[in-house]
């Protein structure tokens, strides 16, 4: 009797999610769970990456100062804002406490900042969330606008809380981005930050090791074809090289033949000789024959 198993195939169970306790286990980072992280009032000893944007800051105004009388005039960028200093408290103690653990900051040509260990990397970010709002034009902006009847534009403007994120690929449980609201402060947030970040590390290094077998069989196979074209090869020139002494043994027994035709043939050999003698031309044969048999 016929199989019907089509019309019920068997779907294979999902894989059970990991925890991001799991994924820490893995990684062998499971006690940074317990880890208390504070963000200091004030930024007295900042991580050598935010003191060096502090001091380009200074620097930026410093020379905007300096040259403001001249052609190379560079706009002042200002201070520092309340929410950029909030910034910087934060990212130094995040950056304090990756290290502490085992990774390492590193920043991108254009301002990306990572968050590594060992050959793995995240990009993450810390920035002002902003929102898009309805503004009244100005009589100026109006002004450039005579035939329109538009009374307000659409404008992002800063809502004084912040967002981090994590902006590189990984999958849950890993909690992506962080986001503040009159309840909740990135400040307290980061005893889960940290944790996150690590665990997002680990799913990275799986998917790069899970590459890298995939590359590495992938490798294996082309090797693996690649010798297998080489043998047929061989094996075909072997073959052709068979072919054609089976076809100079075929000519040599043709020639034979021929020759021994022509000898019972009254001037047989004669007629073949050409300017030849014949006594030569025997010769001539005899070395044809020799060669056509040692090549075979």
């Amino acid at each position: 009797m016929p199989s019907h198993d089509f019309l019920n195939p068997k779907i294979s169970p999902a894989k059970p999610q990991r925890s991001l306790e799991d994924l820490l286990t893995q990684a062998g980072k499971h006690h940074v769970l317990a880890v208390k992280l504070s963000v200091p009032d004030r930024l007295v000893k900042p991580h050598s990456l935010v003191a060096g944007w502090i001091s380009a800051r200074q620097s930026a105004r410093k020379h905007a100062k300096e040259n403001g009388s001249t052609w190379t005039f560079q706009a002042d960028p200002g201070p520092f804002t309340e929410n950029d200093n909030r910034r910087h408290r934060i990212l130094s103690a995040l950056f304090k406490a990756i290290e502490l653990q085992g990774g390492r900051v590193e920043e991108g040509v254009k301002g990306q900042l990572f968050i590594c260990e060992d050959r793995d990397q995240l990009e993450i970010s810390l920035r002002e969330k902003k929102k898009r709002v309805r503004v009244p034009l100005t009589d100026q902006q109006r002004s450039w606008r005579p035939h329109s009847d538009e009374t307000h534009k659409w404008d992002m403007q800063p809502t004084g809380f912040l967002i981090f994120e994590i902006k590189s690929y990984v999958s849950s449980p890993v909690q992506k981005n962080w986001v503040e609201n009159q309840s909740v402060r990135l400040e307290d947030e980061l005893g889960l930050i940290v944790p996150n970040l690590f665990a997002a590390l680990q799913l990275v290094r799986e998917s790069r090791l899970l590459r890298e077998e995939d590359s590495r069989r992938y490798q294996q196979r082309q090797l693996e074809a690649a010798v297998a074209r080489q043998r047929w090869a061989d094996e075909q020139k072997r073959w052709d090289s068979l072919v054609q002494i089976a076809h100079d043994w075929k000519d040599r027994q043709l020639v034979l033949e021929f020759l021994r035709s022509q000898m019972n043939e009254p001037d047989g050999i004669t007629a073949l000789t050409g300017e030849m003698t014949e006594c030569d031309w025997i010769d001539w044969v005899q070395s044809r024959l020799g060669q056509a048999l040692t090549s075979t």
